[in-house]
């Protein structure tokens, strides 16, 4: 091969469909992964008869665009309707409550129900003023209650990096803020708000490593990096 023009940095699905995009423009590039298989945390792990995802296992977006391009790929895919439970601790008990958080504001015991419904109700909210990053947005956007019981751990976990690195771009691009008077409503009626596109998801039939599998395939060359 020619020297290449480009150097992607990474084998997982942004490089990939990076580099397949470039060979499709006639751009000569060569994709370098470090480690032993290409996916990064978009991988799928073989043991004999069991499988499991290293990530992402839930394929939705609100870009129309962007589930075509899944639905675009030789992959199978099955599609869910979405029904998620989180495991939530307050003092000292562990309940399981629905997820987006403020669809199980009606689960949690009252005490706990009222402090997120008042930081929220005081708070500027998340549509209020110029938010610094993804920490001050929860803290001041959402309130102390919602913060503390959940917002500030559940995205510590999550994206493993302090929340004041993480600029309002990702705010904006993933979640969907409600009007207070939905949040209000769901803390004392169970119900369901928001995230209309996320209510079902693609799930490739053989784990998300399928995606992998078939975007490397059009990428063109991979280097491991030593």
């Amino acid at each position: 091969m020619a020297d290449p023009k480009v150097l992607v940095l990474g084998a997982g699905l942004a490089g990939l469909e990076t580099a397949r995009r470039l060979a499709e423009r006639g751009t000569r590039c060569v994709v370098l992964e470090g480690a032993a298989r290409a996916g990064g945390l978009c991988r799928t792990e073989r043991r004999g008869a069991w499988s499991w995802d290293i990530g992402p296992h839930a394929f939705y977006s609100r870009d129309a665009a962007v589930m075509a391009r899944y639905r675009e790929l030789p992959v199978e895919y099955d599609e869910h309707e979405r029904r998620v439970r989180v495991a939530h601790r307050s003092g000292g008990r562990l309940l399981e409550v629905g997820y987006p958080f403020e669809n199980g504001l009606a689960e949690l015991p009252l005490g706990e129900r009222l402090a997120c419904v008042a930081g929220y109700l005081t708070a500027p909210g998340p549509c209020g003023p110029e938010y610094a990053h993804l920490k001050d947005w929860i803290e001041r956007g959402l309130g102390p209650g919602i913060a503390a019981s959940f917002m500030t751990p559940y995205n510590e976990k999550i994206w493993s990096v302090p929340l004041e690195r993480i600029s309002m771009g990702l705010v904006k691009a993933k979640i969907d803020p409600e009007p207070w008077w939905k949040v209000l409503r769901n803390a004392f009626v169970p119900g369901t708000v928001g995230r209309a596109y996320q209510a079902r998801f693609l799930y490739a039939r053989r784990g998300a490593g399928a995606l992998v599998e078939a975007l490397a395939d059009r990428a063109g060359p991979a280097d491991r990096k030593s």
